[in-house]
């Protein structure tokens, strides 16, 4: 498993309404960015829960960056916020 370092993506089992439905869109766009485009991936060490942190990047451009400039995500400050 993966995490894109770069950002605050909501939780697929949201808090409310609102970040499961963003969820659900931003997963969507996730796997359109993964599939249409050929991807680097740079991976940067382990989170707490084991997963990979990395960048991925594509011929679209940085995927976190994207994802954020969309608003399907946030940039990454260093601790998560709430979406609800």
């Amino acid at each position: 498993k993966i995490r894109i370092e770069t950002i605050d993506a909501p939780e697929v089992h949201g808090r409310c309404p609102y970040e499961t439905d963003l969820a659900a869109r931003a997963t969507k766009r996730l796997q359109a960015l993964l599939s249409e485009h050929r991807m680097t991936i740079a991976r940067h060490g382990n989170d707490i829960y084991g997963r990979t942190l990395a960048r991925i990047s594509t011929d679209a451009g940085e995927v976190g960056g994207i994802m954020a400039s969309e608003g399907l995500a946030r940039r990454w400050t260093g601790h998560r916020k709430p979406w609800c």
